[in-house]
């Protein structure tokens, strides 16, 4: 999303830090560009680039980044795990990553140093409720969580959705063991295909699947229907750049906090700059995307928040299904600033 470096050879280029042995430990500096003074950053998306990345987009065009003093480089990010572990080595200064899975990390991190701090911190809130989703064929005989036992759902080795099932099935009394739960890489192509019922995915991924499904519609079973505390996207940064320069942390909030707003409420001049700066993208899809995403960006705490208190329901809430072992250090303020991740105001 970055005219200078196609996305392929910027994948490839936080590949090759993150695997190769620069010796780099921790967040490296941001570069300040001689042209203007602005702060070269580079950012992780969640995963890929999809429609829910076009506020980023815009956000760039509109220019809301570089009056902030911000030189953005956008990369396709491939996931909670690998997006830290950029951030770890200093190939990202700001990634996208799902609260519920910086949990998990931090827990596991836990378990091997029960003194262990996390060395990222949550700043702002993208989405306030999970937009985590399980997609069912057509076809399938699926209308509700419940008709996926007997059935083969596709998942994400590692993610998210498939940890946080469980929660969705205590509440709605569905057996999760009589699920057939396949790990798969090309999760909306084997829906597609019929090689499975349903896979797991999240709420955007309606237009992408309605167009690969012959305009056909999935079924969409919404985690948030059941799950209503905890958060998910989250723009986080390291530890120890807040320590070193908080006002560029302050200031990509902001930057980004304007885009996701203007985004969406200007859902087709976002998808317009998504698909400007990624042409292989549909920009109706990426339209119908961002649509999708208001109700989950415009919470009733505001946009960008993140509080102790639904921060904590939701860690309890993973606590009770046994995927989480550190409850009591797993604390907002163990994983997010909430001296930044406050209610945005224009």
């Amino acid at each position: 999303m970055n005219a200078r470096l196609p996305r392929r050879l910027l994948t490839a280029v936080i590949a090759a830090v993150l695997l190769g042995s620069t010796g780099c430990t921790g967040d490296a500096n941001p570069n300040t560009s001689p042209s203007g003074g602005l702060t070269k950053v580079t950012v992780l998306t969640a995963i890929r680039i999809q429609g829910q990345d076009a506020p980023w987009a815009v956000g760039e065009a509109k220019g809301f980044f570089r009056e902030r003093g911000i030189d953005l480089t956008i990369v396709a990010g491939q996931g909670t795990g690998d997006n830290i572990a950029a951030l770890e080595s200093g190939a990202a200064q700001f990634v996208i990553a799902d609260l519920n899975a910086l949990a998990l990390i931090y827990d596991g991190r836990l378990n091997q140093d029960p003194r262990a701090q996390a060395p990222w911190v949550g700043i702002a809130a993208i989405y306030q409720q999970t937009i985590s989703a399980i997609a069912a064929h057509p076809d399938a005989g699926i209308t509700t969580v419940n008709d996926l036992e007997g059935k083969t759902v596709g998942y994400q080795e590692g993610g998210v959705n498939k940890t946080l099932f469980p929660a969705v099935a205590g509440q709605t009394g569905v057996d999760d063991n009589a699920i057939k739960w396949v790990p798969l890489g090309d999760l909306r192509g084997a829906l597609v295909s019929r090689k499975v019922d349903a896979v797991t995915d999240n709420v955007t991924g309606i237009p992408v699947l309605r167009r690969k499904l012959g305009g056909r519609e999935p079924v969409m079973l919404t985690y948030s229907t059941w799950l209503t505390d905890g958060y998910s996207n989250t723009w986080t940064t390291s530890r120890d750049l807040l320590a070193r320069d908080p006002d560029l942390v302050r200031r990509f909030r902001d930057a980004a906090m304007e885009s996701l707003v203007y985004a969406i409420d200007h859902p087709g001049e976002a998808a317009d700059a998504l698909a400007a700066a990624e042409p292989t993208y549909d920009r109706d899809t990426a339209a119908e995307e961002i649509t999708k995403l208001r109700p989950y960006v415009y919470g009733a705490d505001g946009v960008g928040t993140i509080t102790g208190p639904r921060f904590n329901r939701g860690i309890a809430s993973m606590a009770a299904i046994g995927v989480l072992k550190h409850q009591s250090e797993i604390t907002v303020d163990s994983l997010v600033d909430p001296t930044i991740a406050v209610p945005y105001t224009p």
